[in-house]
């Protein structure tokens, strides 16, 4: 299974060294935001001159990893009854698109935008499952299931920063590349670097929160409470 950045800075620390992992997540968050920062910037510019050699730039420049062995294994891998199963669901769902995509060649619709609208089905299916997998486990407790329903709430929240975010790079840079005047002094803003501005908002706002919730009695408020504002 993937890892994301933010679970693999979770595993540098353990789970009673609250204070430096706290820190750690600061500093990772801050990384990120620079990061998104100067990316879009520099393989925008660049790909207004040559759209391959921008991407060729972002894949030469994340190609390396900075965790050492935590990449290496799952923290926790499938039992080998779970994995037979998870095979069995993917061959069953591949043989699923493989009759969708033969209906469309023997009916004359197959084209891009039928092969999206599959790929964007599977898109929403592939999650539903895997919540319905989540909770289905035999092995959970009346409080983990409680848990569970509180986390659908972040879910379901993050589907829509992530929905945001995806406009941000696809409808929105669109707009910015047919309607805006990007040219500042002579020179051409190519659509992807104007997207960094909130990022910047969040660069400066960041340390002010971080402020708040260490310094002042903004530190006691629940940590469900401080995420959903965060949210907001």
């Amino acid at each position: 299974m993937g890892m994301s950045n933010a679970s693999l800075t979770g595993q540098l620390y353990r789970k009673k060294d609250a204070r430096r992992r706290d820190a750690a997540f600061t500093i990772h968050q801050f990384a990120n935001t620079v990061a998104g920062i100067l990316t879009p910037v520099v393989v925008g510019q660049i790909g207004l001159g040559n759209y391959h050699i921008g991407f060729a730039t972002a894949i030469f420049l994340t190609q390396y990893r900075f965790f050492g062995p935590l990449v290496e294994a799952p923290i926790k891998p499938l039992p080998a009854r779970e994995r037979q199963r998870m095979f069995k669901g993917l061959a069953v769902g591949l043989a699923v698109l493989a009759m969708i995509i033969d209906v469309l060649v023997l009916t004359r619709h197959f084209s891009l935008n039928a092969i999206i609208n599959v790929v964007t089905a599977f898109a929403f299916v592939v999650p539903l499952c895997f919540l319905d997998n989540l909770f289905s486990k035999k092995d959970l407790t009346a409080r983990d299931h409680t848990h569970l329903r509180a986390f659908l709430w972040f879910f379901f929240a993050q589907i829509v920063m992530a929905l945001g975010a995806t406009l941000l790079t696809s409808a929105i840079a669109i707009f910015l590349d047919k309607t805006v005047n990007r040219v500042i002094f002579g020179i051409t803003i190519a659509p992807g670097s104007l997207q960094v501005i909130y990022l910047v908002m969040d660069l400066i706002t960041g340390p002010i929160f971080i402020i708040l919730c260490t310094k002042t009695s903004a530190g006691a408020i629940q940590t469900t409470y401080k995420y959903g504002m965060g949210l907001l």
